[in-house]
């Protein structure tokens, strides 16, 4: 178990503005991260990809072990200078094939559907994906008025006949964690994105969700929902989808 040198935080209260843990993309704009394209992955996939009514799909299995390789680091010498690899929870997922995608820096705090998970008790396991396929919907999701002028144009761009966004909110811990993606495919009137949390060695002690508002090309052959694999640890990948709301792991 490696020891963790904890940053004060403004206590140990869920923040409703949710500003401190998008940072920037660590995708490139053709959907793809900086990770080895010679490393291999075999991904074993959730659920039946042939979609017959998109509301009632259910990931199984809920849980599974991560396919690809992780190698935890080692404790660092200097706790002061620690070298540490932080996103190693995820470096030797494979990110071909994907379909492009971009990750637009929004705060939790301009959306406008509740926040995920104040009932529960911490530490607790909770996932949630949304997407916003039209205007209407996009209306409905994002208090633009309140943003600023450059990321309120970001997202006035979004052309719907081409594009989709998916909203990705998880937690409930460090707001020093962060969400990366690696590889969005389109399986069969499905997006599915794959991704990780980071590790820092250094974490805030605050309790917060994880949030990401990424824009994915539509796939051609029609779109109905969003799955998303998401590596929690060295022992746990999740799954959950845009039909099945709020999703908590019981460990």
């Amino acid at each position: 178990m490696k020891r963790r040198k904890v940053l004060d935080a403004a206590g140990m209260a869920l923040s409703t503005p949710f500003v401190g843990c998008l940072g920037g993309s660590n995708t490139a704009g053709d959907g793809k991260n900086e990770t080895d394209d010679d490393n291999e992955e075999t991904e074993s996939e959730p659920g039946d990809d042939t979609v017959t009514n998109p509301k009632e799909v259910e990931e199984d299995p809920r849980v599974d072990e991560p396919p690809h390789e992780i190698e935890e680091p080692d404790e660092p010498d200097d706790l002061e200078d620690p070298s540490w690899n932080e996103e190693y929870l995820g470096e030797n997922i494979d990110p071909d094939p994907s379909v492009s995608f971009d990750r637009i820096p929004v705060p939790r705090g301009y959306v406008q559907s509740p926040p995920l998970g104040p009932e529960l008790d911490y530490p607790a396991k909770v996932f949630r994906v949304e997407v916003v396929t039209n205007e209407d919907d996009f209306g409905e999701t994002f208090d633009v008025a309140e943003m600023d002028e450059e990321l309120r144009d970001r997202l006035n761009v979004v052309d719907f006949d081409a594009s989709v966004i998916v909203l990705v909110e998880t937690g409930l811990g460090s707001s020093s964690v962060e969400h990366r993606w690696v590889r969005v495919e389109e399986v069969d009137y499905s997006l599915h994105l794959h991704g990780y949390y980071t590790d820092p060695y250094e974490q805030h002690d605050d309790i917060d969700t994880r949030f990401s508002v990424l824009e994915i090309e539509r796939p051609a052959t029609g779109f109905e929902f969003a799955r998303v694999s998401l590596t929690i640890n060295a022992e746990q990948r999740g799954h959950f989808n845009s039909t099945e709301g709020d999703v908590v792991l019981e460990k």
